[in-house]
């Protein structure tokens, strides 16, 4: 596979590294580095399952409202979606966080080990959902939930907590 073919449509990182010498009157530019995991999906929602391979999201959201505070939120789910590209086979691990506006953790860190095999030369994906069975929300504001990928960030999405309006 070419590189052109292989980083078409993606956003990529690269690294580049320079050998200058004295006795050299041109720069050197060695194979560069590719770093390219990416989120496909990161979404609250629901519920979400994965059936045949393919992951299956019901109600992505990203608001909720209360009357009154504090209050617990009952059923939720976090779907993630990751893309591998050859040369990121082995062990990697995945933690997402649950953070309040102070980003004060609201849960527990949720990590979980996975290895990735990549036959032949195409990207492979990694799909993992998290069933929460409730959380409890101290006031309005605005919470995060935030993936890492080997440590690394890899996305935040908001979630947009609001007095609800009575009827």
């Amino acid at each position: 596979m070419s590189a052109t073919k292989a980083m078409r449509g993606r956003r990529h990182f690269r690294c580049f590294s320079l050998a200058l010498s004295p006795t050299a009157p041109d720069l050197v530019l060695h194979k560069p580095s590719i770093f390219t995991v990416q989120t496909e999906i990161f979404t609250l929602c629901d519920a979400a399952t994965v059936a045949g391979g393919k992951l299956n999201i019901l109600g992505s959201f990203d608001t909720i409202g209360a009357q009154s505070f504090p209050c617990d939120h009952p059923l939720c789910a976090v779907a993630c979606k990751l893309r591998f590209d050859v040369g990121e086979e082995g062990r990697h691990w995945l933690e997402m966080h649950f953070c309040d506006p102070d980003m004060r953790p609201v849960l527990k860190p949720i990590r979980q080990d996975f290895e990735i095999r990549i036959p032949g030369h195409q990207s492979q994906t990694h799909i993992h959902i998290w069933q929460h069975l409730g959380f409890h929300l101290e006031r309005p504001g605005e919470y995060y939930f935030e993936l890492k990928v080997d440590g690394d960030t890899k996305s935040r999405i908001p979630l947009y907590v609001v007095q609800a309006q009575r009827r």
